[in-house]
């Protein structure tokens, strides 16, 4: 009972010490949640006009052709260099093709939820250093191709964590691998697996080799 006596006796003759404590506690909870909220916020604000994902309306953007129409409709003809794809089904893609591309571009795509968090830190250590490494996953990028843009901003950033997270969960990974593989730039203004063998190597896809498949893949680092 003594001490306790004599340890308030303290706090009230230096009331300056009893201040500073609680002036320094403040801070700390301050800089926590200041920094937390604005997160919050940033989030909220970004995904307040997403869509929903469904399969059946990636594959209506993933099977749409870009033509040229005269003003009565009928038809001028294909622009000459947009939009040239040929959407196949994930059945007719090569396994070598798929596995190049895994390989390439999201070499953990089987074990993460469409977001790989070790590739975002990765990315951001290697940015802060310097050097220039993508952190977006095969799934975030499938998000850019046919949810977002190409904007470089923190918004579309976020929606491309939200959609990859929700296109995993919905469609799985075949299906996903199946949309990007239709849709990823290989340069020549061509889009997809089927385009890309077909301009590059004058071949169906079932006539690819591993090496085609894998220079087709590294197309997607230097699309001209």
């Amino acid at each position: 009972m003594r001490y306790r006596n004599v340890d308030i006796e303290e706090k009230e003759a230096n009331p300056d010490a009893v201040t500073k404590g609680s002036l320094f506690r403040r801070f700390l909870v301050a800089i926590i949640l200041v920094p937390t909220a604005l997160v919050l916020g940033i989030v909220l604000m970004s995904l307040k006009d997403t869509e929903k994902i469904s399969a059946k309306d990636l594959d209506a953007k993933t099977y749409q052709i870009t033509t040229i129409n005269y003003s009565d409709g009928s038809k001028i003809s294909n622009p000459s260099n947009a939009n040239k794809k040929m959407p196949v089904p994930s059945k007719e893609i090569p396994k070598c093709m798929k596995e190049a591309i895994i390989a390439i571009e999201d070499e953990r795509y089987y074990k993460h939820p469409g977001v790989d968090f070790k590739g975002l830190v990765r990315s951001a250590l290697k940015t802060a250093l310097g050097k220039n490494q993508g952190g977006s996953t095969i799934t975030m990028q499938t998000s850019k191709m046919l949810m977002t843009s190409s904007e470089v901003s923190i918004p579309r950033k976020v929606k491309d964590i939200w959609y990859a997270f929700q296109m995993d969960k919905t469609l799985g990974k075949e299906k996903v691998l199946e949309l990007y593989l239709n849709n990823f730039p290989v340069g020549r203004g061509l889009q997809g697996v089927k385009a890309g063998a077909r301009g590059y190597f004058n071949k169906d896809l079932d006539q690819l080799t591993v090496p085609e498949a894998a220079m087709l893949a590294g197309a997607t680092k230097n699309p001209s």
